[in-house]
């Protein structure tokens, strides 16, 4: 019996790939949108003479680590983040290209980052984050309708627009995973959500830093 029990692990192991990952439970958007709540913000970018460059969210990924689209954003730019009614300094610490995202440092921020998730699958229910004109954070829940591969990097089809100054906005699953964030391609085109590959805030991209 328990050579039976081996061989079927066994085979389970080799033929139907890596476990799958853990579920979590649903919470109930109020929950979600506390939690998101803090730690999420909008980002401004300055050139040193003060003239705005960037504009868009960033979100805590790590103590005193956040990110945000990299359009826009240059080596050197001067980072506010906005969380809240508080204004944290940052700075551009990693850009990866693949991706569109960067790693923003900050201080005083970044104390309640939200968990990450698994690449979510057509109709999963997923929560896109916005931010009001008063800068309150609101969730707008959609539907998966696919995940696709473009450029080395996953693509979240969840039906809903990015609206402008939305770049670098998270993608929630129903238990408030981060999943993927909204970033514009490099070449231009409509915004789209890509997906964050497990532990992508704790190593550094493959295009190093700026």
């Amino acid at each position: 019996t328990v050579a039976v029990v081996v061989v079927v692990a066994l085979a389970a192991w080799l033929f139907g790939g890596r476990s799958p990952a853990p579920t979590v439970a649903a919470k109930p958007m109020a929950e979600i949108l506390a939690e998101a709540s803090r730690s999420v913000g909008r980002m401004q970018a300055f050139e040193l003479s003060g003239n705005p460059i960037a504009t868009g969210m960033a979100f805590a990924v790590a103590p005193g680590m956040m990110a945000t689209a990299c359009q826009g954003l240059a080596p050197g730019a001067q980072v506010v983040v906005r969380i809240g009614s508080r204004d944290v300094p940052a700075r551009m610490d990693v850009a990866d290209e693949t991706l569109g995202l960067c790693r923003l440092a900050v201080d005083g921020a970044g104390s309640w980052p939200l968990p990450s998730g698994p690449v979510p699958k057509a109709g999963d229910k997923v929560y896109a984050v916005g931010l009001s004109g008063a800068g309150e954070v609101q969730l707008a829940e959609a539907q998966v309708k696919r995940v696709s591969s473009e450029g080395g990097r996953s693509v979240v089809d969840a039906g809903i627009a990015i609206p402008a100054g939305h770049g670098g906005r998270p993608l929630l699953d129903a238990g408030g995973r981060i999943v993927a964030a909204a970033v514009t391609p490099t070449g231009g085109g409509a915004a789209v959500h890509v997906v964050i590959p497990q532990g992508w805030s704790e190593r550094t991209p493959a295009a190093g830093k700026p």
